[in-house]
């Protein structure tokens, strides 16, 4: 039973933006979750090989290029069995219907969709899309679905699809905040997946301490992670994991601290791959500080 956050810490150029990938094996089976990189996906067929693991369930936590370019190279591989996310064109009713714009035809909805989620287009073409909230029971049972709930998808996707506003949705693109997220269970360990959610995407009904790990969303930008931190509040016992393989574009986890935080045992995929087995993690404290000319 393990997850490995894959770093790029030594991959050969330093400056690239390799994007996320995480690889949860448990008894015998193995979930992709995001893979932003061909680098990644060789990465994942090791691991594979090394646990006996012929294919793998992929989850697909959202759109951009950092999370999903290295799925076509796992899929002509031989390496996918299910591939899980928000299939946005079998809502594109519920979209149109939320932009509520009579301008806008079912024909130009879809166009707007295959456009602006064109990587899913793309790896469509090469697998069958199986849309997690009507799927989510076929995962295997050490992954459980969390958010977002359908309604925060679907007028998040209209306000990003409506050409009468902006396409921000709780300070980060639509697609972005829409992130699927996950919870992942190793025995004694629990751990939740984000990806470049918006935290006003994770469900009210979520118990965050019901977790020893939370994903800081976004690469660990900093405003991402302070709503985060506020979210959870006083709660202490969790590690924080951090995905930040963005090479010279920056994913903002070096600045956390300056936002007045200080985190004892937070793990950094700049630091290298973060290995967990099935121990929960050791408590984390966050303390409030002065912020550092902020």
């Amino acid at each position: 039973m393990s997850l490995h956050m894959l770093s790029s810490k030594n991959y050969r150029d330093s400056n690239k933006n390799y994007g996320d990938c995480t690889v949860i094996i448990h008894n015998g089976k193995a979930v992709i979750y995001d893979c932003g990189s061909v680098e990644h996906a060789e990465q994942v067929i090791k691991l594979l090989k090394q646990n006996g693991i012929s294919m793998a369930d992929c989850i697909l936590s959202h759109n951009d290029d950092d999370h999903c370019k290295g799925f076509e190279h796992l899929i002509k591989s031989g390496y996918v069995n299910g591939f899980y996310t928000i299939d946005v064109m079998s809502y594109k009713n519920d979209i149109l219907n939320a932009i509520g714009d009579n301008r806008k035809s079912d024909n130009s909805i879809e166009k707007q969709i295959d456009k602006t989620y064109d990587n899913l287009t793309a790896l469509s073409e090469l697998i069958q899309i199986r849309d997690i909230y009507k799927y989510k029971h076929l995962l295997p049972n050490f992954i459980s679905f969390v958010g977002p709930e359908k309604d925060y998808f679907i007028n998040a996707a209209a306000k990003g699809l409506d050409t009468r506003e902006g396409d921000s949705v709780d300070s980060t693109t639509f697609t972005n905040a829409s992130s699927i997220q996950i919870k992942v269970n190793l025995g004694n360990a629990c751990i939740m997946l984000n990806g470049d959610c918006a935290i006003e995407a994770i469900p009210d009904n979520v118990d965050f301490k019901d977790y020893n790990y939370l994903q800081i969303p976004h690469h660990g930008n900093e405003e991402v992670a302070e709503n985060l931190f506020d979210r959870v509040g006083n709660y202490n016992d969790v590690t924080y994991l951090v995905s930040d393989n963005k090479g010279n574009s920056n994913g903002g986890s070096d600045n956390l601290v300056k936002k007045g935080y200080s985190n004892h045992s937070a793990e950094n995929t700049k630091n290298g791959t973060i290995n967990i087995n099935n121990a929960p993690s050791a408590k984390t404290t966050y303390i409030r500080r002065t912020p550092l000319g902020l």
